[in-house]
């Protein structure tokens, strides 16, 4: 679909772009993306042509004011099932969101978008999440425990810091490769 070592970024524009015009699509359309496809240049390409978006975002990648708002407890809605089991938690505000770039001059700015934010928390979903994590994280110190090699752990390497040893165990200052 795209050629190999280059963001699908920009390439989804021109891709869309495409489709709109082949199949001769003139009305406004709603782009809706996962977090990969979520950058400036795409947000301003689909307001330029007229249309709207629904991206999602990290909560990991948000500025700190943002996991703030996320974080807060007051304003969430439970929406529960027939048995009063909560299903998910969603809260929604809408404000001005800075999104920064550099211009064709290399000049950084920043641009301030009217958007509605919607944020939802899954128990069900932080659950497995939760599972998955402690799961990683016991592999990581099984493999510690009997000195496994670095590439041996896989994604549970994300809960481990690696240092150089000496065969004796002792930190050294030279860097891992």
């Amino acid at each position: 679909m795209y050629p190999s070592n280059q963001s699908e970024k920009p390439v989804m524009r021109t891709i869309i772009d495409g489709l709109k015009q082949r199949n001769q699509i003139s009305g406004r359309t709603i782009q809706v993306t996962d977090k990969g496809f979520n950058c400036f240049n795409n947000i301003r390409h689909t307001l330029k042509a007229g249309d709207g978006y629904i991206f999602s975002k990290s909560v990991k990648t948000l500025p700190e004011i943002e996991k703030i708002w996320v974080l807060l407890e007051n304003d969430y809605m439970d929406v529960k099932n027939k048995n009063g089991e909560v299903l998910y938690r969603i809260k929604e505000c809408v404000d001005d969101f800075p999104y920064h770039y550099t211009d064709t001059d290399g000049h950084k700015k920043t641009l301030k978008l009217r958007e509605k934010r919607i944020v939802t928390y899954n128990p069900k979903l932080a659950e497995k999440q939760k599972y998955e994590i402690s799961r990683q994280v016991e592999k990581a110190k099984r493999l510690q425990a009997s000195e496994a090699k670095r590439s041996e752990y896989g994604d549970s390497s994300k809960y481990v810091t690696f240092v150089p040893a000496d065969k004796k165990g002792q930190k050294q200052m030279e860097r891992l490769k």
